[in-house]
């Protein structure tokens, strides 16, 4: 052992490999969960419109993140958003909602604060409307 090259290696150094992205995805857990769900589906909860599918009301986005993590807020959820995804606000008259960068953008800054290539499983690259 003692002839063993340990240049550039460090105890604390966590390798990101492929098995290890796995892991990740499978042990995700609130909020977190509910964005990778968002971006596996490349759907958002009630799109604005056909026009944008990129938008959703504020409480259409809450509504659905209480699904993953019941004892949130309007305000957890925005600063997660605007963190992860970088979205920004948009006003629709009264009600306010985020407007999100393209779908490609998203899974990209997802796959940069998650390390390495993430697994997709639909191979889409513009938000989808589905007034679900």
């Amino acid at each position: 052992m003692l002839a063993l090259d340990l240049i550039g290696w460090h105890p604390k150094m966590i390798y990101e490999t492929s098995a290890l992205v796995k892991q990740k995805q499978h042990t995700l857990r609130g909020l977190d969960a509910w964005i990778e769900t968002m971006l596996q589906e490349g759907t958002l909860p009630q799109p604005v419109s056909l026009t944008y599918p990129n938008r959703s009301l504020s409480q259409n986005l809450l509504t659905t993140a209480k699904e993953f993590e019941p004892f949130t807020n309007a305000t957890r959820v925005a600063l997660k958003l605007q963190h992860v995804l970088g979205v920004e606000e948009f006003n629709v008259k009264n009600p306010r909602g985020w407007a999100f960068p393209p779908l490609l953008e998203c899974r990209a800054s997802w796959e940069i604060r998650n390390g390495e290539r993430w697994s997709w499983h639909r191979d889409m690259t513009e938000w989808q409307y589905n007034p679900r």
